[in-house]
């Protein structure tokens, strides 16, 4: 026996598989920035860096971890309510309850926006990383070695540039 859906139910259906989607796009983004994260640790424990650097690693892997793990519980939850929709007998779901999910869903959104940042160093930051001098890192910059950017007058590069440049060399 077929169950008729009213207009509201079957928009909050619409919503709901929108959000289950996004969650599974930000299930996808996670898992890449995890593989990312583990490559990255490889390389820096492969430099033999400094503990500093390292230590900031594991904490964007933990930041990436309890990010999963709202993930994990939004879909979850998402998957309920989609399942009592299903069968009919979440007819007394409110506009509030749909609100607080998508709002949620943009709070996993913020975290994943922080987590995916670039990390950029400082000429010191960067010699202390490679356990050389500022003046060798400065020394590298002018011979075009290594990328950098400017902020006003002040140097940056770029953690992943640094590995990438330091890749290329390795024989």
């Amino acid at each position: 026996m077929a169950v008729m859906l009213s207009r509201r139910e079957r928009f909050m259906r619409a919503q709901l598989s929108d959000y289950i989607k996004e969650g599974m796009d930000l299930r996808e983004r996670l898992g890449q920035l995890r593989d990312k994260n583990r490559e990255l640790e490889y390389k820096l424990r492969a430099l033999n860096c400094d503990p500093n650097a390292i230590n900031a690693l594991k904490a964007l892997q933990d930041r990436n971890d309890a990010l999963r793990r709202e993930i994990h519980r939004l879909k979850r939850e998402n998957s309920l309510i989609h399942r009592e929709l299903a069968y009919g007998r979440y007819a007394e779901a409110t506009v509030k309850e749909i609100q607080r999910i998508k709002e949620q869903l943009a709070a996993v959104q913020t975290l994943q926006k922080v987590a995916t940042q670039p990390v950029f160093l400082t000429i010191k930051g960067c010699a202390d990383m490679l356990q050389c001098s500022p003046s060798h890192i400065r020394h590298l910059i002018d011979r075009g070695e290594l990328p950098f950017s400017r902020v006003g007058r002040r140097i940056r590069l770029r953690a992943e540039a640094v590995l990438a440049a330091l890749g290329r060399d390795e024989r």
